[in-house]
C-alpha cells in the first residue's frame, strides 16, 4: 500500500504525528485533515469520502516528500464520515453533536449572567470594572453551544462564539510565536516544546487569561484544555471551547474592563498576586549542565571572580545521583526504609568523589555572596538496574498511594521522551507531598541551600491520568505543575529561599521566578524569548528570564551573546546556562570566558563584565519593581501599551519594552544591526549613555553598535535610579 495512515497512533497530547487524523474526533465546523506518509515510490491515491452514506468527490493528495495531506473539509453536527485510502484502508468517525442552549433569564448578558444547558451545565459570566468607563464594551456572544462526542474525555465541550470587536489579543500565558494572537489558534495545555518554540503556539506556561485593545479582557476559570480560535478564518468571529466533565459543572468567565494594568491586577485578584523575592535574585546567575563536581564549581566561580565578573546565584543541575534526586552523587550511605527521611549525617562524602564536602562548598559560596539552587524533577527515575534506596522509596511511594495513577488504578509511568517510565509523585495528596519534601529537608535545614530549580512539570500525558483530589485527564496535566510548585514553594519560603521553574498555569505567579525553557543559540530564538517574556508578563507572570545566548546547539556568535547579555541586563533574570555535552571538547558552557575563547573575540568578557556590574547597580530598582508587582501584578518587562494604552502607535510595537515604569529598552534583535528605530511615548526621556534629553511621541533613528543597547530613562523616575545614569561612554569609544 503506497500510504500509511493510523488515525490514533501516538500518545503525544500535542503532536499527533505524521500519520494521524487532525482533529481525531472533530466538532461541527472544524476543518479535518488526514495525514499519511509514503512507504514506497508509488503516487499516493486520492481519498474517497463518504458522508452519511453519500459518496462525495475524491479528495486529491497534497504531497511534500514522503508526507501526504488530504484536506477533507468540515462537517455538520452528528454526521458520520468514512474515507478510503487505496483499495483496502477504510476509516470512519462521527462528528460531535450540538445541544441546544437555554438562557434562564437570570440577568442580562452584558452584566453578571447565568446561562444554562438542558443537561445542567452552566456558564457564569462576571463583569468587573476597575476605574474604567462603565460604558466600555464587553465581548458579545454570537452563539453558545454544548457539544457532545462519545470519544471525547470529558464527553462535553462548551463552545462560545463572539463577534470580534478587537484587533489585538494579548496574553494566554508564555507564548513564543507572537505577542498579538489575533488570527491564531491556541490551546491551554502544559507542554514541553523542546527548542524552537516559536514554530508553534504551544508552551510550558499556558494561561486562559488575555486582554485586548478594545478595553476588555477575560479569564476562563478552568484547569481543562481550553481552545481559542482567535478568528483564524478572518470572518470577524472568535471562539473558545471549554471541556466540561461533570453534571452541573459551571464554567466561570471573568470579564475585566479598564486599562491593561487594571485588568492584570483584576486577574491577579482572582488567581493570586506574585510573592516577594529576595533582592539577590536580581544579580547575575551562573549555571551549566556540565558542572558535575565540586572541583568544577570552584573552578568556574574562581574564574568569574578572577575576571571581576559579579555573580549572586549559582544553579547546580548535575549534583544528584539522579536515582532519587535528593542524594549527592558519589555519596556513600546505608539505605533507609522508604518511609524515613534522611539527615546529613547519614552520608559520607569520599575525598575522591565528585562532591567531597557539599556543606563546606555551600558555606564558602555564601561567604562569597553567591546563593545556591539545586535542580529537581518530580519523579522517581525508572532504573534498568535496581538500586536499593530508589527501590525502597518506590515501594513505599506505590504502597502508600502516593503516585499519580491511571484510570485502571495502576501507577502512571512517564510517557514523554524524558525520564520515560518514571513514577510521578501526586502533589494533590498532602501526605505524599509531605513525604516527598521530607527527603529534601536536610538540603534546606542542614546544608542551607537557597532554593530549587524545579524542572519537569510537563510529565503528565493522557486523559486516563488522575490524582488523589479527583483531578482527571486534561485537568491533570494543567493542575500538576501548580501543585508541584506550591509544595516546593511552601517549604522553601520557610528558609527564605526561592524556586526557579519552567511549567505552570493560572496562579503560577504566586511562585514567581521562572525561565523560558530551552532554546538554541540562534537569532530566531533570541527574538522568540522576548515575545515569550512579554506575553507571560501581561498574563500575570512577572518574573520570567531566559538563557543568555541560548541553551543548546553550537555556541552563540560573539555578537548574539553580546546582544542577549545586553537585553538580560535590562531584563528580569540575568542568567547564562547550557546543555549537557557529555563533557566533550570543546565545552559548550555559555560563560563569557568560554564564548570568548571559542569565538576568538576577547571583547566578550569585557562586554559581559560591564553589563554584569551595571546589573548590580540596578538591583535596588528591580527590587522596588518586584515589590510593586507583588501588590498589583505589574510585569517587570512590559509592552509599551501597558503603560501608554492611549497612544495608538505603541500597540503595534513588539521589539521595545519598559523595564518597570522608568526604563524604556529597545534591544537589538538581529545580526549586523548598527542603527535601529526607537519610538518614545509621552513624557521626557533621557538617553542613558549620553544624558541627552529627547522629544517624546516620535520615532528616532539611533546608533547601536555592540555594547550599546538603546535605553531611555523617564523623567520623574524612581530614586532607586539616582546616580546610575547617564553612563557617558560606557564600554566603547566609538559611540560618540
Amino acid at each position: 500500500m503506497p500510504v500509511v495512515h493510523m488515525p490514533n497512533a501516538g500518545n503525544n497530547p500535542c503532536d499527533p504525528g505524521p500519520n494521524n487524523r487532525v482533529p481525531l474526533y472533530p466538532a461541527p465546523g472544524e476543518i479535518v485533515e488526514v495525514h499519511a506518509t509514503l512507504d514506497d515510490d508509488q503516487a499516493p491515491p486520492p481519498l474517497n469520502l463518504v458522508v452519511d452514506g453519500h459518496l462525495r468527490s475524491p479528495i486529491p493528495p497534497e504531497r511534500s516528500g514522503t508526507a501526504v495531506v488530504y484536506r477533507i473539509g468540515s462537517f455538520d453536527s452528528g454526521q458520520t464520515v468514512s474515507y478510503i485510502l487505496g483499495d483496502e484502508q477504510e476509516f470512519s468517525f462521527e462528528v460531535a453533536t450540538v445541544h441546544l442552549v437555554s438562557d434562564n433569564g437570570h440577568g442580562q448578558r452584558s452584566v453578571d449572567a447565568w446561562i444554562e444547558f438542558t443537561n445542567g451545565f452552566s456558564v457564569r459570566r462576571t463583569v468587573v470594572d476597575h476605574g474604567g468607563d462603565a460604558g466600555q464594551t464587553v465581548p458579545e456572544e454570537s452563539d453558545i453551544e454544548l457539544l457532545e462526542h462519545s470519544q471525547w474525555n470529558p464527553r462535553f465541550r462548551l463552545r462560545i462564539r463572539y463577534r470580534r470587536d478587537a484587533d489585538r489579543f494579548f496574553g494566554f500565558g508564555e507564548r513564543f510565536n507572537a505577542l498579538n494572537q489575533c488570527g491564531k489558534r491556541l490551546d491551554v495545555r502544559v507542554y514541553e516544546e523542546y527548542k524552537e518554540q516559536y514554530t508553534s503556539p504551544r508552551t510550558y506556561m499556558p494561561v486562559p487569561f488575555f486582554l485586548t485593545d478594545a478595553g476588555w479582557g477575560m479569564y476562563i476559570e478552568s484547569r481543562r484544555r481550553i481552545v481559542f480560535d482567535l478568528d483564524v478564518a478572518g470572518v470577524g468571529i472568535w471562539a473558545l471551547q471549554v471541556p466540561v466533565g461533570r453534571s452541573g459543572e459551571t464554567v466561570a468567565l471573568h470579564v475585566f474592563r479598564g486599562m491593561p494594568a487594571q485588568m492584570i491586577q483584576q486577574y491577579c485578584g482572582v488567581t493570586g498576586y506574585p510573592t516577594t523575592v529576595p533582592e539577590w535574585v536580581f544579580g547575575p546567575w551562573m549555571s551549566s549542565n556540565e558542572w558535575n563536581s565540586q572541583a568544577r564549581i570552584e573552578r568556574e566561580v574562581g574564574r568569574t571572580q578572577e575576571l571581576g565578573i559579579p555573580a549572586t546565584v549559582l544553579v547546580i543541575e548535575a549534583w544528584s545521583d539522579e536515582k532519587n534526586f535528593y542524594i549527592w552523587n558519589d555519596a556513600t550511605y546505608t539505605p533507609r526504609p522508604g518511609a524515613e527521611r534522611p539527615v546529613l549525617s547519614d552520608f559520607a562524602f569520599p575525598p575522591e568523589g565528585r562532591w567531597p564536602d557539599p556543606k563546606g562548598m555551600i558555606d564558602e559560596l555564601h561567604r562569597k555572596g553567591i546563593r545556591v539552587l539545586l535542580w529537581q524533577i518530580p519523579i522517581l527515575k525508572h532504573l534498568e538496574q535496581p538500586q536499593t534506596q530508589n527501590r525502597n522509596d518506590l515501594d513505599h511511594m506505590v504502597a502508600s498511594g502516593y503516585a499519580v495513577k491511571t484510570d485502571a488504578g495502576t501507577p502512571y509511568r512517564v510517557r514523554p521522551w524524558w525520564f520515560t517510565d518514571g513514577h510521578v509523585i501526586d502533589f494533590t495528596n498532602p501526605e505524599a507531598a509531605a513525604w516527598w519534601m521530607s527527603k529534601r529537608q536536610y538540603l534546606l535545614e542542614e546544608l542551607a541551600i537557597d532554593g530549587f530549580k524545579t524542572d519537569g512539570g510537563e510529565h503528565v500525558w493522557g486523559d486516563d491520568v488522575g490524582m488523589s483530589s479527583k483531578v482527571q485527564g486534561d485537568e491533570a496535566a494543567n493542575q500538576f505543575p501548580i501543585d508541584y510548585l506550591k509544595t516546593y514553594s511552601d517549604h522553601v519560603r520557610e528558609h527564605a529561599g526561592v524556586l526557579f521553574s519552567r511549567a505552570g498555569g493560572p496562579g503560577v505567579q504566586t511562585t514567581p521566578l521562572h525561565w523560558a525553557g530551552d532554546q538554541n543559540s540562534t537569532w530566531a530564538e533570541h527574538q522568540s524569548v522576548l515575545r515569550a517574556v512579554l506575553s507571560a508578563g501581561v498574563s500575570g507572570i512577572p518574573l520570567v528570564g531566559w538563557d543568555i545566548g541560548g541553551f543548546s546547539g553550537p555556541l552563540p556568535s560573539a555578537e548574539l551573546y553580546a546582544r542577549s547579555t545586553e537585553m538580560a541586563c535590562f531584563g528580569t533574570i540575568m542568567q547564562y546556562h547550557s546543555e549537557f555535552n557529555d563533557h566533550r571538547d570543546p565545552p559548550v558552557d555559555r560563560t563569557p570566558w568560554n564564548v570568548a575563547e571559542h569565538t576568538g573575540d576577547d571583547s566578550v568578557v569585557e562586554h559581559f563584565r560591564f553589563f554584569a556590574h551595571l546589573r548590580m547597580r540596578l538591583i535596588p530598582y528591580l527590587r522596588e519593581c518586584a515589590e510593586q508587582s507583588s501588590r498589583t501584578g505589574a510585569p517587570l518587562m512590559r509592552p509599551l501599551w501597558y503603560q501608554y494604552p492611549n497612544d495608538s502607535v505603541v500597540w503595534s510595537i513588539e521589539d521595545q519594552y519598559l523595564l518597570g515604569p522608568d526604563l524604556l529598552v529597545a534591544p537589538v534583535m538581529s545580526a549586523g544591526t548598527g542603527v535601529r528605530t526607537v519610538y518614545l511615548p509621552s513624557g521626557e526621556w533621557m538617553d542613558i549613555w549620553t544624558g541627552e534629553k529627547l522629544t517624546p511621541e516620535k520615532s528616532v533613528e539611533v546608533r547601536c553598535p555592540v555594547g550599546l543597547i538603546p535605553v531611555y530613562l523617564r523623567s520623574g523616575h524612581s530614586s532607586a535610579l539616582d546616580g546610575v545614569f547617564p553612563l557617558r561612554g560606557g564600554i566603547r569609544k566609538d559611540r560618540e
